[in-house]
């Protein structure tokens, strides 16, 4: 067959194949490299949801929750319906009754579940959850129809700490479940507690993530139209995940997939953040099919802080015991995430994930990780880069810092002592991750060897006596 060998003609078309120690090297690496979109981006012609408009495209605004807990007791949408221009108002009970909730990705690990629709009902939960849409003309008449929106609250206490949410008595996100507790697992592998009152040393410490968010030059944006004729609605939008927002979005308006064409016009920055199926998602679309106008709606700054996703925000508290030679042979962790509120965002997975992971590269043979995940009353937990993996890293780079102190050992000899060797490849972590291969020895070596670290120290004298 010709195709073996014009791969192999392709491959050496882009690689020197040997240098001159006999490696293999890559022609591209340390090369500044066009991307294929370079030039039509930094000449100002590409093309964002904000650069589209069909005729006769109106525009949508949001009315949201000033409250972080509160019952909606009524709203009342005389006075914004009355502005000039204003086309339509939408409220959580309309929604309600014309669409289904808005379905979140998986449910794998026994997580509670409330019904999300696109506005909120009764309760809400966070501050900028929404509560109405408006759309109008223009955008001006829009913001000034969701200001004109009048809802009479009840405001409640809010659970705002994680820890806080996990004592008894406290307020309930939601009422029905019982507690705050979205989901909670248990690993135990070996004995811990024996391995830790045995040990020659134990390290203690808490490792704490703050909120972070990802703020994308681009915010949200999205452009829905509607074909009477073929029943078909196409979105336009700032996303990263067409194929499930498809198949999310067609269960929400209750429509085939067919019926609905997702369109992913350039994208100024996503992060994870842009994954999910938001409420304003399926928002455009059903109106533009109620008004069977295009309707397009662009995320403001201060909206995109407020209620496009946070991230990270979980404390791991840890036990290590440790023998005098360095190496770690117990490992408790309390992982505790404050996730927000309920939500169809794809976040709250972030701490399974970050439990999954502990103990990385390291072979810990006896090892306890208690995983709590718990709804408060902020934001939703949004996918953000890396995905609960940087806090366990962390938490681990700490702990083999603390037993270099504590055993007068470098940092580095720690960590070689305790890594996974190359032999035992493939390995199964005692969570039962699965790493294929690896040589973490010869890595850290390499990078010892490149960052000088065998001369730091001198360096650091030297530096401090001057």
């Amino acid at each position: 067959s010709p195709w073996p060998r014009r791969f192999v003609g392709w491959l050496l078309d882009r690689w020197d194949v040997f240098d001159a120690g006999g490696k293999i090297r890559m022609r591209y690496v340390g090369q500044g490299l066009p991307m294929l979109t370079n030039r039509l981006l930094a000449a100002g012609k590409g093309t964002f949801v904000a650069d589209l408009s069909l005729p006769g495209t109106v525009h949508m605004a949001m009315v949201r929750s000033p409250y972080a807990n509160a019952r909606i007791l009524s709203i009342d949408t005389e006075k914004a319906s009355a502005l000039p221009g204003v086309l339509a108002v939408v409220t959580g009970e309309e929604i309600r009754r014309e669409t289904e909730p808005i379905p979140v990705h998986t449910q794998a690990l026994g997580e509670k579940r409330i019904p999300i629709y696109a506005l909120a009902g009764d309760r809400v939960r966070y501050v900028g959850d929404p509560v109405a849409a408006v759309v109008a003309e223009d955008r001006w008449a829009a913001l000034e129809a969701a200001r004109l929106v009048e809802v009479a609250y009840e405001e409640l206490p809010p659970v705002v700490d994680a820890h806080a949410g996990l004592e008894p008595g406290t307020p309930l996100v939601v009422e029905e479940w019982g507690d705050n507790v979205l989901s909670s697992s248990q690993l135990v592998h070996g004995d811990p507690d024996g391995r830790l009152a045995s040990a020659s040393g134990v390290v203690r410490g808490r490792i704490r993530t703050q909120r972070y968010t990802g703020a994308s030059i681009e915010p949200r944006g999205y452009l829905a139209s509607y074909e009477r004729y073929r029943d078909r609605v196409t979105i336009w939008g700032s996303i990263q995940s067409p194929h499930s927002l498809r198949i999310f979005l067609a269960e929400t308006l209750r429509m085939r997939e067919n019926q609905i064409h997702v369109v992913e016009p350039h994208v100024g920055g996503a992060f994870g953040l842009k994954l999910p199926t938001y409420p304003e998602e399926p928002l455009v679309c059903y109106l533009a099919r109620k008004l069977e106008r295009p309707v397009r709606w662009i995320e403001e700054r201060g909206e995109n802080l407020l209620v496009g996703g946070h991230a990270r925000e979980m404390d791991l508290d840890f036990e290590a015991g440790y023998e005098p030679d360095g190496q770690v042979v117990a490992l408790k962790v309390r992982l505790v995430a404050d996730l927000g509120a309920p939500s169809a965002l794809c976040g709250w997975g972030m701490a399974s994930v970050a439990a999954f992971v502990i103990p990385g590269v390291y072979k810990i043979p006896d090892i306890r990780i208690d995983r709590f995940s718990v709804t408060t009353n902020k934001c939703p937990w949004n996918a953000y880069r890396a995905y609960g993996k940087e806090a366990s890293c962390f938490m681990l780079e700490r702990m083999m810092d603390l037993v270099a102190e504590k055993t007068g050992l470098d940092r580095a000899e720690v960590r070689l002592r305790n890594f996974i060797q190359p032999d035992e490849f493939p390995y199964t972590q005692v969570t039962g991750a699965s790493l294929d291969s690896g040589n973490y020895q010869r890595v850290l070596g390499r990078l010892l060897e490149e960052g000088g670290w065998r001369e730091f120290r001198r360096e650091q004298e030297e530096a401090r006596a001057r």
